[in-house]
């Protein structure tokens, strides 16, 4: 199977890009680049999050890392999802 060749541009931005509307992909399908840009906007739009800084015992923090080491996660991630279950709870009360 012969590879395609991909060209390498640089653009300066999305705006003087000279980028066709439909391109076909490695297995055929027509894809439209505005419809996928406007998708990949919005899911990064989604998945904004901002920064929370807490003062909490140093005691506390080694108890959840110790848990989430248990449960195999970030500790982080691990404190984000006890808030959130936490949250819902008491949000379904």
């Amino acid at each position: 199977m012969k590879k395609k060749e991909i060209k390498k541009v640089k653009i300066e931005s999305a705006e003087d890009a000279q980028l066709p509307e439909i391109v076909e992909d490695e297995f055929g399908n027509l894809l439209d680049i505005e419809q996928m840009t406007e998708q990949a906007e919005k899911e990064i739009e989604e998945k904004k999050s901002i920064s929370v800084h807490i003062r909490w015992p140093k005691t506390e923090i080694q108890r959840c890392k110790k848990i989430a080491e248990k449960k195999g996660l970030p500790y982080q991630t691990y404190i984000k999802s006890v808030l959130k279950q936490a949250m819902d709870k008491e949000e379904a009360a």
